[in-house]
């Protein structure tokens, strides 16, 4: 994965209202049925290994405020980085920011009851599809929660509009490879990690999410400041959609959903 793009994708990147994710994000509302705040324990340590914006660490944050969540958010990207600290500030929250490689974290064994990620795993082929499954749990702590949201290789409408933007040279992701549920466990039993909930978001939301895609793609390449947004965006059509998805992620999120994600157990030290 080259950083140069991410630099530029993060720098061009606006600040986020934390309460509009809280509200409306589809991938925190997966993150939120996937991850669990035991009750009798405060003072969780969470660790965002690839954090991007760091909007929905930093939205648990500000949700869940009794569980005085500790959190780090690390990326290679300074622009990431940079980007996640001003959205921590336009929000009064506080959390740790750090530069690393997600494939060699700097922290000692078993540092975090909770580690995760979404959007990083899926830019990475071969070996390294497994080697950060290996990294993350080895600073997880044994019993501790992993978690990992990626785009979905069964979703129709994700997948032709990728197809779609490579073919015309306007894909501006870089290399990704989005995963199927069944390779998304593979990969955590392999780790040492006991796959336990799977989930999924955007069944219905994700087909006028490729639009936007393929949209966006167009504006970016036209050097257009202003994005335009499909209406479905906006309004009674929004609310529906994400009505309807609330209903169909259970039952079929983990297979059709635009973004799928996985919570596993670490049960075993990670050698």
């Amino acid at each position: 994965m080259k950083q140069t793009i991410w630099d530029k994708y993060w720098q061009e990147s606006k600040i986020s209202n934390l309460d509009e994710v809280i509200t409306n994000d589809p991938l925190y509302r997966l993150l939120k049925r996937l991850i669990k705040f035991p009750s009798y324990k405060k003072n969780l340590k969470i660790l965002e290994a690839g954090c991007g914006s760091g909007i929905r660490t930093l939205a648990l944050l500000k949700e869940f405020q009794k569980y005085h969540l500790r959190c780090t958010l690390v990326d290679l990207s300074k622009e990431a980085l940079l980007l996640a600290k001003k959205n921590a500030e336009q929000n009064n929250i506080k959390a740790t920011f750090l530069t690393a490689n997600i494939f060699k974290l700097p922290f000692p064994d078993e540092s975090f009851d909770v580690v995760w990620n979404e959007g990083v795993i899926e830019h990475f082929d071969g070996k390294k599809r497994y080697e950060i499954f290996q990294e993350m749990a080895r600073v997880c702590k044994i019993n501790g929660q992993i978690i990992v949201i990626s785009p979905n290789a069964l979703n129709p409408f994700y997948t032709i509009a990728k197809k779609i933007l490579e073919n015309k040279k306007q894909w501006i992701y870089g290399f990704e490879k989005p995963y199927t549920i069944f390779e998304l466990k593979n990969k955590m039993k392999k780790a040492g990690i006991k796959p336990i909930t799977m989930s999924g978001a955007g069944i219905i939301r994700s087909f006028f999410s490729a639009l936007n895609l393929i949209q966006e793609a167009r504006f970016l390449k036209e050097k257009k400041k202003k994005i335009q947004k499909n209406k479905f965006q906006n309004n009674i059509i929004r609310r529906s959609i994400k009505k309807i998805d609330n209903v169909l992620e259970i039952p079929f999120g983990a297979l059709l959903g635009k973004d799928i994600g996985i919570k596993g157990i670490k049960y075993q030290k990670n050698k």
